[in-house]
C-alpha cells in the first residue's frame, strides 16, 4: 500500500508523505471521526465496523481518525450505539481494528470524547449529563450538572487513561475532541464556561482542563506518542470564541505538547458550522484552519467540503493547511485517494452534502447509511450483485432517479433492460432541484448517475413517451414503473388566475418573476428555496404563508438550521407561519388562522410549493397492458412521494429483487 504515495499523480502534495509528531503518513489525506453507531451495546468494536474502516483503508487514505470514542461510558455519550475506550476490557476489540487497518495499508488514530452537557439521558442511559457551565444544546431536555471543582480531576484521568488504553491496542495516534460543544470544548469555551474557580474566567483559565489531560496522558504514554486535537477554529455563537482568539488557544496547546491540530467550526447551538449543508461551498471552514496554520508550526488539518483533488491539491500548495480531511467523500468513494493518485478524477463519486449519513438518520439512533454509496453500513466486502437465476426482459417507464437507479442495478445484474422516458434528458425532478440556490451540488449525483447508466448495458430511449401499446409491442417479463410526481394543486378558490405558477415552472426556467409581490404558498424545502431565489431579485417582495408552525420541516438538520437562518436575515422574506391560504383574489391571497382570524397579502405573483402527488394516471393501463405472468413494481414518486435517497433506494431495491 506504500506504493500509492510513491505514484506519478497530478496531484503531488497530495501524495507526498507528511509527519504528525513522528508519526510517518504516506500521503495527506485523512479520514476524520465520523460516528457509525455500529458498535455493540457496551461500547465495544464489531466486525462490521472494522469492515467500513478496512474498506476505506484499501482505497488508500493515509490516516484513519477513528469515530468519537466515549472515556467515560454512559455518561459522557454523545450517541445511543457510541464506540467507547474507558476499560482495559475493550482494549483487545481496539486491537483487532487496529490490526485490521495496518494489513489493509492505512496509519489510524482515535478520537477520545466526553459530551459534557451536548447530549441527553436518552443518550447517556438516564444518567445527568455534566458540564462545566449551563449549555443551551439543542439536545438538551434538562440543563446538565455543573462540575464541582473536585470532580474534575476524574474526568481529566479518565481522558488520560483512554489515551493510555489507545496506544495499548496499537493506535498510531489519539484525538482529543475538543470541537463542537462537547466537554473539552466546553471547557475552552467563553460561551459556555463562566467558572469563577480555577477552571474558568480567564483564557488561561479556561484551558486548564484541555492542559491538564495532556500532561497527565504524556505521563502515561511518553512524549513520543503523539496527540492532537479537533478544535472549532470559530464557534459562531454570540459570546463564542472568534478565530483571533483560537489562534491563542492553538499557540497554548502547542505549548502543551500537542503534535497536530485538526480545525473543525461552531458549537451544537449552530448546527450547519458544524456539519456542512448542501449549500456550503467547497472548503466552507477551510480559512479558519489557515488563521489556525498562521499562529502555530505543528501541523493542521483542514476539513469541510473537500470534495475535488483539485481542490484539495489547492488548499495544501498555497499553504492553508498540511493534511486534508476527506469525510463523506470517503463514505461516499472509499477509493476516493487512490482514483486521485492514478488521475481518475471523472470517476469519483462526489459526496452531496445531503447528510443522509448524519442529520437524517444518526441523529435519531440508526446507524451510518450513504445515499450515493449503498454498501455503507450494509456489508461492503460484496464486489458484485448478485446474479439472477435467468435473465429477464425488463422495461424501465421513467428516466427520473428511481428509473435510473432499478435500470442499472438490473442490468448489472445480467438482465435485458431498457429505460424510456418522455423528456430529452434524464434525471426527472432532480432536473428542477439543481436550480434551487444552493443545490448545485446535485450535479454530481446526476453526473454520476448518467456515467454508470453509460457504462451499463441498459437501452436508454429519451423522447419515448410509453402507452399501452408500447408495453404489448415490448412484452416485457418486468415492468418497472418509476413515472415520478407532479404537484399538488390546492383547492384554493381563485386558482385559476394567471398570476399563479408552480414551483415547478419558476426551477425549470418556463416563468420568472421580477419586480413583484409575491406569495408563497408553502413553506416546506421548495417553498423556502422558492423564496429565497424569488428575492435573489431585489425588484421582488416574498411572503411565505405557511399553515403550520415550522419552515423546512422536511429537510435534514443541518440544512434547515442553515436555511432557516439564510431566510429570517433576508430584508425581503416575510414569514407568516400558522395561516391557510383561503382565497386567491385579484389584488393577492386571503388567508386564515388557526383561531379562524382573516387577512390578506397583496401579490401580484401566488406560487404554489405545497408538495408533489404521484403521477400515476397512467399506471393502470400501462399494467393492464402487460402479460399474466409479467412483474410489476412500483418505485419513487409514482409510488410514494418521498426524497432522493428513498428514490435511489426504491430503484436499488427493484433492481435487486427481479
Amino acid at each position: 500500500m506504500e506504493q500509492l504515495s510513491q505514484t506519478i499523480s497530478p496531484f503531488p502534495r497530495l501524495f507526498e508523505p507528511g509527519f504528525i509528531g513522528g508519526l510517518r503518513l504516506k500521503n495527506r489525506i485523512v479520514m476524520p471521526p465520523m460516528g457509525t453507531q455500529f458498535a455493540s451495546p457496551g461500547g465495544g468494536v464489531t466486525p462490521r465496523m472494522i469492515e467500513h474502516y478496512v474498506r476505506r483503508a484499501r482505497g488508500g487514505v493515509g490516516l484513519i481518525i477513528v469515530e468519537f470514542t466515549c472515556v467515560d461510558y454512559p455518561r459522557g455519550k454523545g450517541h445511543f450505539n457510541q464506540l467507547a475506550l474507558d476499560s482495559d476490557t475493550l482494549i483487545a476489540g481496539h486491537s483487532d481494528l487496529v490490526d485490521a487497518v495496518h494489513c489493509a495499508g492505512a496509519k489510524i488514530a482515535v478520537q477520545l470524547h466526553h459530551a459534557g452537557g451536548n447530549t441527553h439521558r436518552g443518550r447517556t442511559e438516564g444518567i445527568h449529563p455534566v458540564a462545566p457551565g449551563l449549555f443551551p444544546s439543542r439536545l438538551a431536555e434538562e440543563q446538565p450538572h455543573i462540575l464541582a471543582t473536585d470532580e474534575i480531576p476524574a474526568l481529566v484521568d479518565k481522558f488520560a487513561q483512554a489515551v493510555r488504553r489507545a496506544k495499548a491496542a496499537g493506535y498510531d495516534a489519539v484525538e482529543l475532541h475538543g470541537a463542537h460543544g462537547y466537554l473539552i470544548g466546553e471547557f475552552m469555551s467563553p460561551y459556555v464556561n463562566k467558572r469563577e474557580d480555577e477552571y474558568g474566567g480567564s483564557q488561561e483559565k479556561r484551558m486548564r482542563f484541555p492542559r491538564e489531560i495532556i500532561s497527565k496522558a504524556k505521563r502515561l504514554v511518553g512524549d513520543d506518542f503523539p496527540i492532537t486535537m479537533r478544535i472549532s477554529g470559530q464557534e459562531f455563537v454570540p459570546g463564542g470564541r472568534t478565530l483571533e482568539e483560537t489562534k491563542e488557544v492553538a499557540q497554548i496547546l502547542e505549548a502543551a505538547g500537542l503534535a497536530g491540530l485538526h480545525v473543525s467550526a461552531g458549537v451544537d447551538t449552530d448546527l450547519h458550522w458544524m456539519v456542512d449543508p448542501i449549500m456550503s461551498p467547497e472548503g466552507a471552514r477551510i480559512h479558519l484552519a489557515a488563521g489556525v496554520k498562521e499562529a502555530v508550526s505543528i501541523p493542521v488539518i483542514g476539513v469541510g467540503v473537500i470534495r475535488e483533488p483539485a481542490f484539495a491539491e489547492d488548499i495544501l500548495a498555497q499553504g492553508k493547511a498540511d493534511f486534508v480531511a476527506i469525510g463523506r467523500g470517503l463514505l461516499t468513494d472509499p477509493d476516493w485517494p487512490r482514483k486521485a493518485a492514478e488521475g481518475r478524477t471523472a470517476e469519483i463519486r462526489k459526496c452531496i452534502s445531503c447528510n443522509y449519513c448524519d442529520g437524517t438518520l444518526n441523529t435519531v439512533g440508526r446507524s451510518i447509511r450513504c445515499v450515493m454509496n449503498t454498501e455503507v453500513g450494509r456489508g461492503e466486502k460484496a464486489d458484485a450483485w448478485p446474479a439472477p437465476l435467468r435473465s429477464k426482459k425488463v422495461l424501465v417507464v421513467g428516466g427520473g432517479l428511481a428509473g435510473m437507479e432499478a435500470a442499472r442495478v438490473a442490468a448489472l445484474r445480467g438482465h435485458q433492460v431498457a429505460l424510456f422516458e418522455k423528456s430529452d434528458s434524464l434525471g426527472g425532478q432532480l432536473l428542477l432541484a439543481i436550480n434551487a440556490p444552493g443545490k448545485k451540488k446535485l450535479e454530481w449525483l446526476l453526473e454520476d448517475l448518467n456515467r454508470e447508466l453509460a457504462k451499463s448495458s441498459v437501452d436508454v430511449r429519451t423522447n419515448s413517451p410509453v402507452e399501452p401499446q408500447t408495453v404489448r409491442d415490448f412484452a416485457p417479463d418486468v415492468l418497472v414503473l418509476a413515472v415520478g410526481g407532479e404537484p399538488v394543486v390546492p383547492a384554493i378558490a381563485g386558482m385559476d388566475s394567471n398570476r399563479v405558477v408552480s414551483s415547478w415552472s419558476l426551477l425549470g426556467g418556463e416563468e420568472r418573476v421580477t419586480g413583484s409581490r409575491c406569495v408563497v404558498i408553502g413553506a416546506n424545502s421548495t417553498g423556502c428555496e422558492i423564496s429565497l431565489l424569488l428575492a435573489a431579485d431585489p425588484g421582488n417582495h416574498v411572503v411565505i404563508v405557511e399553515q403550520l408552525s415550522t419552515l423546512a420541516r422536511d429537510m435534514e438538520p443541518f440544512a434547515r438550521s442553515a436555511i432557516r437562518e439564510e431566510i429570517y436575515r433576508n430584508e425581503r422574506i416575510h414569514v407568516s407561519l400558522g395561516w391557510k391560504a383561503s382565497r386567491i383574489t385579484p389584488t393577492g391571497v386571503e388567508v386564515v388562522d388557526r383561531g379562524g382570524l382573516a387577512s390578506s397579502h397583496e401579490a401580484d405573483c401566488v406560487v404554489l410549493a405545497v408538495g408533489t402527488k404521484p403521477a400515476d394516471s397512467l399506471n393502470r393501463d400501462l399494467i393492464a397492458a402487460c402479460g399474466p405472468a409479467t412483474e410489476i413494481y412500483s418505485v419513487g414518486d409514482g409510488a410514494r412521494v418521498g426524497t432522493i435517497d428513498s428514490a435511489l433506494d426504491d430503484g436499488r431495491t427493484a433492481g435487486a429483487l427481479l
